[in-house]
C-alpha cells in the first residue's frame, strides 16, 4: 500500500476590497469569476498571473454569480440578473423589475404618457412601461459608482429631479453630488425614437448656488 499525501495547489488573488460575495468557474475550468459589493466582475485568468480583467459598471453590488454556456449569470442587489458574454465580455441582456433605489426616490415619479420614470439604481433614472410592464434605465451622471469603504461613506451623484415635456419629446435633470465641493448639473435630454430612448442634448453645469427645489418645463 503505497499512501501519497499532496499538499492542495493554492493562491490568494487580491482585488476587491469588500467581501466577496460571488465566484464562479467558467466551464473548462481555465477561469474564475468573481463579484462583490464594487459592482465589478473579475476575471481571473491562471496565464495573468493574479491580475484580474475587470468589467465596471454593472449598476448594483453583485450578491451572486453563476452561469454556463457561454454566458456569465450576476445577480444584484437592486432586484436584477445581469447576462454577461463569457467571450466578448459584454452584457448581453438584464432581466428584472423595478430596481430598488439605496437613496429612496428623491426624484419622484413622473408621468410620460403610459410610462413612468423614478429613480433606479444611483446615477440612473428607470423607466417603467405600464402597457407591456418593460422596465429600462437611462444613466444621467454617467459614472462609475463609488462603493462604500470601511470606516467611510463616498459621494455618489444622485438625480434628485426630473421633468418630462407635455409633448413627451425632452426631458429635463437635475443631478447633484454633496461632497465637500457640491457638483450640480442640469441636462436637456431628447426621445431619439431609434433607439427607444432619450439622448443627451444639452448639459449646464452649476446651474445653481444651492438645491433645486422643483423643474419644470
Amino acid at each position: 500500500l503505497i499512501l501519497w499525501q499532496v499538499e492542495p495547489a493554492k493562491s490568494i488573488l487580491h482585488w476587491h476590497s469588500l467581501a466577496c460575495t460571488g465566484l464562479s468557474w467558467s466551464e473548462e475550468g481555465a477561469t474564475l469569476y468573481s463579484g462583490g459589493g464594487e459592482a465589478v466582475l473579475c476575471k481571473w485568468r491562471k496565464e495573468e498571473v493574479g491580475k484580474p480583467q475587470c468589467i465596471p459598471r454593472l449598476g448594483a453590488p453583485i450578491v451572486g454569480v453563476g452561469g454556463g454556456g457561454g454566458v456569465t449569470v450576476l445577480q444584484l442587489a437592486n432586484n436584477s440578473l445581469v447576462l454577461m458574454d463569457r467571450q466578448e465580455d459584454r452584457v448581453r441582456g438584464v432581466v428584472g423589475g423595478l430596481g430598488q433605489s439605496e437613496t429612496g426616490w428623491p426624484a419622484g415619479v413622473q408621468v410620460d404618457g403610459d410610462k413612468l420614470l423614478m429613480n433606479g439604481c444611483v446615477g440612473k433614472v428607470q423607466v417603467f412601461s405600464t402597457r407591456s410592464g418593460g422596465v429600462h434605465s437611462l444613466d444621467i451622471t454617467g459614472q462609475n459608482y463609488l462603493t462604500k469603504e470601511r470606516g467611510a461613506a463616498p459621494h455618489n451623484s444622485e438625480v434628485e429631479r426630473v421633468a418630462v415635456s407635455d409633448c413627451g419629446r425632452f426631458m429635463a435633470t437635475v443631478d447633484c453630488q454633496w461632497s465637500a465641493v457640491a457638483r450640480v448639473t442640469l441636462k436637456i435630454w431628447t426621445y431619439d425614437p431609434a433607439i427607444g430612448n432619450f439622448s443627451l442634448n444639452t448639459q449646464v453645469d452649476s446651474p445653481h448656488l444651492g438645491a433645486v427645489a422643483s423643474l419644470q418645463f
